[in-house]
């Protein structure tokens, strides 16, 4: 019975020291840090169209493969008018009042990062348009805007042959801007 107490004993002291051993070989380290995320905010700042009222309507001829020169003298047709929404500045608004089959206007925006990230312009968000106006996002895509920066852009809104007469066409627009590290050209 001794043997077999003292050997029970043996056991328990060398799991005991096992335990001890393994203890001092095992440790957790904790890491604290703290991490500043940039922003992405784009903002239009200022717009304008290039047909306000009482001004010639604008020919487009080179970017629809006409002559450079209309056979007829331009005309105050169609009027243009555009602003930025109120209640977001990220996106902008446009009525174009007696356009009609092949109708060009341009319009100009100013468009500000107040991000702390650079930004790259991917294209043209339309929302709302109706099915006869389409859309060219010009040749900007893939312009950077600096943070604190801004870039002027033109955006050309095209009327179709499928306009309805007496039509008003009022629709929204907004720009899709991505972090500089994330665009990937077509």
């Amino acid at each position: 019975m001794k043997k077999f107490t003292l050997i029970c004993l043996a056991l328990v002291l060398a799991l005991g020291t096992l335990g001890v051993a393994y203890a001092m070989w095992d440790k957790t380290l904790y890491v604290e840090g703290t991490v500043d995320t940039g922003e992405v905010n784009a903002k239009i700042g200022s717009i304008a169209s290039d047909d306000p009222a009482g001004t010639t309507d604008p020919y487009y001829g080179d970017l629809v493969g006409m002559p450079e020169k209309p056979e007829y003298p331009l005309k105050d047709v169609a009027t243009t008018t555009c602003g930025i929404d109120e209640y977001d500045n990220q996106r902008g608004w446009v009525i174009i009042d007696d356009g009609y089959p092949c109708y060009w206007v341009a319009v100009h925006l100013t468009v500000y990062n107040n991000g702390t990230i650079p930004i790259i312009y991917e294209g043209v968000d339309v929302t709302q348009v109706p099915g006869c106006i389409t859309c060219d996002p010009g040749n900007s895509v893939g312009e950077q805007i600096d943070p604190y920066d801004h870039l002027d852009y033109t955006v050309y809104f095209h009327v179709e042959q499928c306009a309805n007469e007496n039509d008003t066409y009022k629709f929204a627009f907004g720009f899709h801007f991505v972090q500089y590290n994330e665009y990937e050209p077509d």
